[in-house]
């Protein structure tokens, strides 16, 4: 190795310069240093971002989609009410009844369970912000953490709808084409453009 002030040129194990008196555990110590800098520059926290769980546009546009889905079986049961109630009530007519009333009910039990994992989903799923990189963490239902660094980033999306215009979705488009389906999706925030702005300083897009 070389002595990093005069040059000469030393042994593996020196730890003075005997041409300028340098001491090498300076370099090492200095070394430590600049990482443990860099270490806590790198994972200071500038921004968490949580997706806001709101009943009414999860439960009911999931609701609706699931009634439309099932009018046929639903439009079925009623005839079939009507036919047993005129040529009577057989085995037959009571099964058909009996299945165009279950599908229904079981795409309702569905549409109430996914909202409630959804809630939960939204409770414990975090995005966060550091200098360098962004960390999604999912402490509910995988147990996974995915990190995405910003020199991927390419470019700062959001989106919102008339109904619901202070919370939106924001897209990180990624130069990567394999990487996370092509970005990472934040979906539901609110005061969306306030994040939107605090994201886009700190990813510098």
């Amino acid at each position: 190795m070389f002595c990093e002030r005069c040059g000469n040129k030393l042994p593996d194990a020196a730890r003075f310069c005997p041409m300028c008196g340098y001491d090498m555990n300076d370099n090492q110590i200095s070394n430590i240093n600049n990482k443990y800098r860099n270490d806590r520059y790198n994972n200071e926290i500038l921004l968490e971002v949580k997706s806001t769980f709101k009943f009414n546009k999860v439960f009911w546009p999931r609701l609706i989609f699931v009634l439309l889905f099932t009018s046929p079986a639903m439009a079925m049961g009623i005839i079939i009410i009507m036919l047993c109630i005129k040529d009577g009530w057989n085995l037959v007519g009571v099964r058909f009844l009996a299945i165009s009333i279950a599908i229904p009910l079981l795409m309702i039990i569905y549409v109430i369970v996914r909202t409630y994992m959804t809630k939960k989903e939204y409770e414990n799923c975090v995005y966060i912000f550091y200098n360098d990189r962004l960390v999604c963490k999912d402490e509910y239902w995988n147990h996974f953490e995915k990190e995405l660094k910003y020199k991927f980033i390419t470019e700062v999306a959001k989106s919102s709808t008339r109904k619901f215009p202070n919370i939106g979705m924001i897209h990180l488009y990624c130069s990567t084409a394999d990487i996370y389906y092509h970005g990472m999706f934040i979906p539901d925030i609110e005061n969306l453009d306030e994040i939107y702005l605090k994201i886009k300083k700190i990813i510098n897009v």
